[in-house]
């Protein structure tokens, strides 16, 4: 009653009724008058029926975000078919953050991860059940570009403080929280902005660094944490052993203990991929990682939140591959440093085209060391490519001492334009078996050390071995993968596996056009591109042979 389309309701749409008609000085007799008035009253009222629902979604969001934060919980995610787990995504300027349980996000559809039986399992051999509790964590703070740049490598403050626990025994997250932390000496500069998404505005009500680590420290406790072994996962060493511990000193905050031991996504998937693959595997960045275990990517890059997603679903992928982990504990590491007597400390964080000259300058400057070249080797990593790392041989225990403890916190490395806190530490587990190579044995796979170029002839020279090496072991023939994407109008793609991402053209695909998600059998051949390489004679799988594969 009362609405637009009752007269619709109450006789045919062939003959409907000629009042609301004439209302609008319609006469009856002209039919086709009629015809396109009433067409123009049905537009209309969808129109109106559209808008409606929009404004009523929009209004019952706005009511579910202010119970949200009535209660401290995360702002609601997009709505999704029952029993599909919601994605992560970066919550809008000013959202509280979240401490209450959530699902996780959709598990990679190639592989997936084990499920909770499996995981539980799979937990046991790899020797992770040593620890109950992940809280797998990523960082963003201020930061800058170029030779005229507002806050250098060393000032950075922490502006988002993000994290996931995850449960290994029941397999499942405890909670995820997001804090905004305002910054109190250095900018939020255009570039900051532009790879992280955060702006002025979207700290305009945030909290401070002491309450993000307060809440984390009330989420664990929640989640049980003072009776069980909690360990943190991060990708690199960066957040926990330079940035976090650098600001809790200016600040005078105490770094909980949840967070004093941690495992190395980044050493973890490396170390994995060196014991299991036949090729060469670059996996350094999140999402070399991530595309290297074949998990989809979700969210926003550089997003703090996000980010802790995709670290804890690597986490979950190389423990059902059965990975092997080393933790590295934080306060008893110096300890071992000193009752090991090691000569030899690792530099991490060296930009990809440093110098050996620009690494010997720098610890003459700050350690007062005078060290010849031949002490000084540079780590490749699988690829034999240089890995940002560094093993600097001091002669003596005591003189390796003393280093530490003046680069303690990290020291800024300025060279060729570009800027880099590195961080100065004792040799791990991995680091202290590497073979050395002579830079005519560069060949095969890594890891390695060689001696660190010492100009750009040298430098370049390495990493045209590497390139030589990588195209002799990649190439390969009845390899299996899944299509990441390809593009029908433009006709190439790229295909996953386990070798890498491997470029293809339509021109190579036999039979079946190409689709998203499809199980591919190619070769890998040189690409007319010099030092690239492609899929040839791709054939896509049947349901039968791809589940023989």
């Amino acid at each position: 009653a009362g609405s637009p389309l009752s007269f619709i309701r109450r006789a045919p749409l062939s003959r409907p009724s000629s009042r609301p008609l004439e209302r609008m000085g319609v006469v009856a007799s002209q039919p086709a008058l009629r015809r396109s008035a009433l067409a123009l009253i049905v537009a209309a009222v969808a129109a109106v029926v559209a808008w409606r629902s929009r404004r009523r979604r929009r209004a019952l969001g706005d009511s579910q975000d202010e119970r949200s934060s009535a209660v401290g919980a995360a702002p609601p995610r997009p709505s999704l078919p029952p029993g599909v787990p919601p994605p992560p995504r970066r919550p809008p300027p000013g959202a509280p953050p979240s401490t209450a349980p959530l699902q996780p996000p959709p598990m990679p559809a190639r592989p997936p991860p084990g499920a909770p039986a499996a995981a539980r399992g799979i937990a046991a051999e790899g020797g992770s059940c040593d620890f109950d509790l992940w809280v797998c964590l990523d960082f963003e703070w201020t930061c800058d570009e170029g030779e005229h740049r507002r806050v250098h490598s060393n000032e950075g403050e922490i502006i988002e403080f993000s994290y996931v626990v995850f449960d290994v025994r029941k397999c499942r997250n405890v909670c995820e929280g997001q804090h905004y932390c305002k910054p109190l000496r250095t900018p939020i500069t255009d570039f900051c902005t532009k790879l992280t998404g955060i702006s002025d505005e979207t700290l305009k009500d945030a909290g401070s660094l002491k309450d993000a680590i307060e809440a984390l420290e009330r989420a664990l406790k929640k989640a049980g944490a003072a009776k069980k072994k909690c360990c943190a996962v991060a990708h690199g060493s960066a957040d926990l052993e330079l940035i976090l511990p650098g600001n809790c000193r200016e600040l005078g905050l105490t770094i909980p203990p949840a967070l004093r031991k941690y495992i190395d996504l980044r050493e973890a998937a490396q170390s994995y991929f060196a014991s299991a693959s036949s090729r060469p595997v670059r996996a350094s960045s999140l999402r070399q990682i991530c595309e290297a275990l074949s998990i989809e990517m979700l969210g926003d890059e550089h997003c703090g939140l996000d980010d802790s997603w995709m670290v804890l679903l690597a986490m979950q992928q190389l423990l059902k591959l059965g990975a092997d982990f080393q933790c590295v504990d934080l306060d008893t590491e110096p300890a071992a440093f000193v009752a090991a007597k090691q000569s030899m400390v690792c530099l991490d964080g060296l930009l990809f085209h440093t110098l050996g000259t620009e690494v010997q300058e720098w610890l003459e400057l700050h350690t007062g060391e005078d060290l010849p070249a031949s002490s000084i080797w540079i780590v490749l990593g699988m690829d034999m490519r240089p890995s940002g790392r560094a093993v600097v041989d001091f002669g003596c225990h005591e003189a390796a001492a003393r280093a530490l403890a003046r680069l303690e916190g990290g020291k800024c490395l300025v060279c060729d334009g570009g800027e880099r806190l590195v961080l100065a530490r004792p040799l791990r587990h991995r680091e202290q078996s590497l073979p050395r190579r002579s830079l005519a044995e560069l060949s095969g796979m890594g890891p390695a050390l060689a001696p660190f170029p010492w100009d750009r002839e040298a430098l370049e020279a390495v990493r045209n071995k590497c390139r030589k090496a990588n195209n002799a072991t990649a190439a390969a023939t009845g390899v299996t993968g899944r299509v990441k994407r390809f593009n029908d109008g433009k006709g190439y793609g790229f295909i996953a596996s386990t070798s890498g991402e491997v470029f293809v053209h339509l021109n190579d695909v036999q039979g079946k056009v190409l689709r998203e998600g499809d199980k591919v059998i190619f070769d890998i051949v040189p690409d007319h591109r010099p030092g690239k390489l492609k899929a040839a004679r791709v054939n896509v799988l049947s349901d039968d042979h791809a589940m023989a594969q």
